[in-house]
């Protein structure tokens, strides 16, 4: 029994001189970095504009899609050698979306300041802090590439939500008049918040549908009595069929961004079903995490 205690005391030892050996030779992944976060030594003035953005905002500031460019050396004529860490707006944890993405970049720190106080007082405040993107990225163009039979089209785009990120494009920004700043917040907002909802919205779109749910795609002659579409909670129907719940939902959506709340009820106070289900939208909207006045 002494002799297999001192065997297996031997092997412990060894390992952990293995161990200890290996140690010695470890080299920092490089992992623990933030290459999201302005440095915190740096005083120039968009470092201090990014952390102080993520102070009142909880999301990481950024202007260039470079997060990182280290200097590794040169190449055999003295030219220097640089490894980047690039910003992927389409990345995701199961898959990486095959659309390409390119930037034209604010250029000073003028614009960048002018986009920062449009940022703070009519986006983030919509976006609940338990919705706020991990960072946002403000250039002047964000470039949507997709391929469809083997060939790219590109378009501008005013936003993209990913996984890490969110990329606003905010071209023109220094110039635009009061009147012209709402109008470009509120397309943004709205596209948010209608890719959200068209994500998110099973979780939270239960009590929307249920008024519909004997109803939707079935076919009108099941229901001869029924000819106000409206008095079922639909605010259109195709002739013979009643709609897919998404187009019952865009139909609501696109309601709810083009009227006022006051409006809307105002114009079906006759529809108490229509009216529950806006309130239905309207708390689904809340759930999911924005503050949207209408």
């Amino acid at each position: 029994m002494d002799y297999i205690h001192t065997i297996f005391g031997t092997l412990v030892l060894g390992l952990l001189c293995l161990s200890c050996g290996s140690e010695d030779h470890l080299l920092p992944s490089g992992l623990d970095k933030n290459y999201f976060e302005a440095p915190g030594d740096a005083t120039d003035a968009e470092s201090v504009l990014r952390r102080e953005f993520f102070t009142k905002n909880g999301s990481y500031l950024i202007f260039n899609d470079t997060l990182h460019r280290e200097l590794k050396g040169t190449d055999e004529e003295g030219n220097p050698l640089y490894t980047y860490e690039l910003l992927d707006i389409g990345y995701g944890m199961t898959s990486i979306s095959s659309n390409r993405y390119a930037y034209d970049y604010l250029k000073t720190i003028d614009e960048k300041k002018i986009a920062v106080t449009f940022l703070e007082n009519r986006i983030m405040p919509v976006i609940t802090e338990a919705l706020r993107p991990y960072s946002v990225l403000v250039t002047q163009l964000v470039k949507e590439s997709v391929q469809k039979y083997g060939e790219w089209t590109t378009s501008n785009i005013d936003f993209y939500w990913g996984m890490r990120t969110l990329a606003i494009a905010l071209s023109g920004i220094e110039n635009m008049t009061e009147k012209q700043q709402a109008v470009l917040a509120d397309r943004i907002v709205e596209g948010i918040v209608r890719q959200k909802v068209n994500a998110l919205g099973n979780n939270y779109l239960t009590e929307f549908y249920k008024p519909g749910e004997n109803y939707y795609e079935v076919s009108r002659s099941k229901f001869p009595s029924i000819s106000d579409v409206k008095t079922i909670g639909f605010l259109s129907s195709p002739t013979y069929t009643f709609p897919k719940k998404s187009v019952d939902l865009e139909a609501y959506l696109n309601a709810f961004f083009s009227q006022t709340e006051e409006e809307f009820m105002l114009e079906n106070k006759d529809y108490p079903v229509v009216q529950e289900k806006y309130r239905a939208l309207k708390e689904a909207i809340k759930k999911i995490g924005f503050n949207v006045v209408r």
